[in-house]
């Protein structure tokens, strides 16, 4: 009998893609790492045939969504399941926001975002959550490689591969709400802040994440389970730790948490006299996001209600489209758009990461959602794409008065669609349009 009993795991490590750009050997090297670690008796416990390793390119999108059935399909209520992603994170065509599996492709420059459907895009994986019945679910992202630290060194030795573009982008506030709202008992440690990066140096064995990582599961062999809190505070002190002696400035892993997740176990053994008392609540001096309950309730299957503050406008139609307006939503927080079934869309916000300023950027993203358009008139919406692609490539060969025309034109249309979900678009087309 495995040691810890109740663990169920999935790590994913993509270090090497179709296009070498992309390639980071150290992120197969941390899952690998990681997945001895899970399935040492001494060190996770985990029982090795309840514990699935996927790396490089035969982690493909197909590949992780299957594994993760099979992650579904081994758990049940008392399971705990933990689920890892090492890899690149970024902006899709679509909008969304992307982890790059082993097949993810690149547009060309200078847009370069992931092409969609190529990679595991975050409403992917939150359908894949939902499916899984354990009550306590832990997912591990260290999905932002963009920060290598090598022998041609910029601003405080710092030398980005992708920072004026979408790729090495973190998982946005947005995305780990959504991913909270699958189910009861969801916790989520990134390796940095949504405005960070994750950084590595190349001719060391781990990222800096990783590598504390397998230091805090070493590190307490023997001692009994390893909670959650635990975990995550040893996480940010070691991280924020050395990233601020060896890189000037600290890198600070985040937690977020669904309102009452915890405590739960993640790894270890548990003593012969019992698991001994694991901490009730997350560290208070660190990034720790905890997230309403009333903030999901709308989101997860089977919600029954929506909760608006007083003289809120509140529409709903037959296209099953729920329109907040400008209203300040549960509790005094907003959520971003939702994708995947109905289409819940609430004030200003939306699933669409914070967009670049270069428009040349942004219009390729609001292009492709006003093309993934339902219930509306399918002519104009094609229309307005055309005239969106149009200004695109005015923008190209830098003729701004023919690309504020066309954008123009495809404002018109879209204007006339009376559309909430084309609505939060042609807010987006309108600020661009005023920059160009």
């Amino acid at each position: 009998m495995a040691a810890f009993e109740r663990g169920r795991a999935l790590v994913v490590g993509v270090g090497a893609y179709g296009d070498p750009r992309w390639d980071v050997p150290l992120a197969g090297r941390d899952a690998r790492a990681l997945h001895a670690a899970l399935i040492d008796p001494e060190v996770g416990g985990y029982d090795p045939g309840r514990t699935e390793l996927l790396l490089d390119q035969t982690a493909t999108r197909a590949e992780v969504l299957l594994a993760l059935r099979r992650l579904a399909d081994r758990c049940d209520a008392e399971s705990v399941a933990l689920v890892s992603f090492t890899c690149h994170g970024a902006v899709g065509t679509d909008g969304l926001y992307y982890l790059a599996t082993g097949d993810a492709r690149l547009t060309p420059a200078p847009d370069e975002r992931v092409a969609q459907g190529s990679g595991l895009s975050v409403a992917d994986l939150a359908r894949a959550l939902r499916d899984i019945p354990a009550r306590q679910v832990l997912l591990i992202v260290n999905a932002c490689f963009a920060g290598h630290l090598g022998a041609t060194l910029g601003v405080n030795g710092i030398a980005p591969e992708f920072a004026d573009r979408g790729v090495g982008q973190m998982l946005p506030d947005e995305s780990g709400t959504e991913l909270l709202a699958t189910g009861e008992g969801r916790a989520i440690i990134t390796a940095a802040r949504q405005n960070q990066r994750s950084y590595f140096k190349a001719d060391e064995a781990h990222s800096y994440f990783g590598q504390a990582l397998l230091d805090t599961l070493r590190g307490g062999a023997g001692a009994g389970a390893l909670g959650l809190y635990e975990l995550y505070t040893s996480l940010y002190r070691q991280v924020t730790s050395v990233t601020t002696r060896r890189l000037g400035h600290a890198q600070e892993p985040v937690l977020t948490v669904l309102q009452n997740a915890g405590p739960f176990p993640v790894a270890r053994p548990a003593r012969a006299h019992g698991e001994g008392p694991l901490s009730p609540t997350p560290p208070p001096t660190a990034a720790v996001r905890e997230v309403p309950h009333d903030i999901v309730a709308a989101l997860g299957t089977g919600a029954t209600a929506i909760k608006a503050d007083p003289g809120s406008r509140v529409t709903v139609d037959n296209r099953k489209l729920i329109d907040f307006g400008n209203a300040t939503v549960m509790g005094g927080v907003t959520i971003g758009q939702v994708a995947g079934g109905d289409i819940i869309n609430v004030g200003e916000r939306d699933n669409t990461p914070d967009l670049p300023p270069d428009p040349r950027q942004q219009l390729p993203i609001l292009r492709a959602r006003v093309e993934a358009a339902r219930h509306v008139d399918e002519g104009d919406r094609d229309e307005a794409a055309a005239k969106l692609g149009l200004a695109e490539k005015a923008l190209a060969r830098g003729d701004s008065a023919r690309a504020r025309r066309s954008l123009d034109e495809a404002l018109t249309l879209l204007r006339a669609m009376n559309n909430g979900y084309i609505t939060s678009i042609v807010r987006k087309l309108e600020a661009l349009a005023a920059r160009i």
